[in-house]
């Protein structure tokens, strides 16, 4: 029998993109609709890039008011605080199929961490569909309740030693390069979750 190696005893796992399917395009089109006429800007919202407002919040530094106040006026949106919200969460679409099966069978043979760039409007949505899921990992670590987000190395750090956890033992499944690319920096090995098909290449990333 081969002998593991890495012996992976830890999987941190992204929920965005990873387990739960979201559109980012969705949040730059369904503002267009709430904006002024005349606006002078666009919102830019992406995997890799987004404005520091937006940072703002998922490192819970702002209120949810704070914020919707702040994008009204910086982005000359012309929608109540309900209506806005309700265009910043049409990007979720729920848990991905199969993946509550995935973590059941991976939480028999691992410790599991989730660690989500996300902020309180965003979890307030998902959170009655994911409870059953996020019960299944040791940990749940959120950006807003925290006050760091990735691709901080601050944030896995602080994950490591809460958890008393190895890099070398551990495993990041991610979909985001530059979060990946952090991970690698502190020597946990890394999932790059580019596609939905990612669980078939577990086998080799945990052999």
């Amino acid at each position: 029998m081969k002998e593991n190696k890495r012996k992976i005893k830890n999987l941190l796992i992204d929920l965005g993109g990873v387990l739960y399917a979201i559109d980012y395009a969705l949040i730059e089109s369904g503002m267009q609709g709430i904006q002024s006429q005349s606006r002078t800007s666009s919102v830019k919202y992406s995997k890799s890039f987004q404005d520091e407002l937006f940072s703002q919040f998922e490192r819970g530094e702002i209120s949810a008011e704070v914020f919707y106040a702040e994008m009204k006026v910086k982005f000359e949106l012309e929608a109540s605080q309900e209506e806005f919200e309700r265009v910043w969460n049409s990007m979720l679409f729920g848990l991905i199929p199969g993946r509550l099966e995935l973590i059941q069978a991976l939480k028999t043979r691992y410790r599991l961490f989730l660690l989500s760039n996300t902020n309180i409007v965003h979890y307030n949505y998902l959170l009655p569909e994911c409870q059953e899921i996020f019960g299944l990992f040791d940990q749940c670590y959120f950006s807003f309740q925290m006050g760091k987000r990735k691709p901080s190395v601050e944030i896995f750090q602080q994950v490591m030693v809460e958890q008393g956890i190895l890099p070398e033992e551990t495993l990041f499944i991610e979909d985001s390069p530059q979060h990946i690319d952090t991970a690698n920096g502190l020597g946990i090995h890394t999932l790059f979750a580019s596609d939905s098909n990612w669980p078939e290449q577990l086998t080799f990333h945990l052999s």
